[in-house]
């Protein structure tokens, strides 16, 4: 993974799985990100997790003939 992609993936699995972000992988995100990015980065986290909650609570499936995008137990 490329450090600016392992960034993102740390800080957004650090903050929908913890709730929190630690110090190092914030200081991480600023140097790489700056911090309007890292704003950005959060909305948009928070907003595929509000869509998420939604699809859920409607129990929305995978369309008809399409395959699911990962195995049960997967990420």
């Amino acid at each position: 993974m490329k450090p600016d992609e392992a960034v993102v993936y740390d800080f957004v699995t650090e903050l929908s799985g913890k709730h929190q972000v630690s110090d190092e992988t914030f200081k991480r995100a600023m140097a790489l990100l700056g911090e309007q990015q890292i704003v950005d980065l959060t909305a948009l986290a928070g907003t595929y997790v509000a869509v998420a909650m939604v699809l859920a609570m409607a129990e929305e499936d995978v369309p008809p003939g399409k395959e699911l995008p990962f195995k049960v137990g997967e990420p």
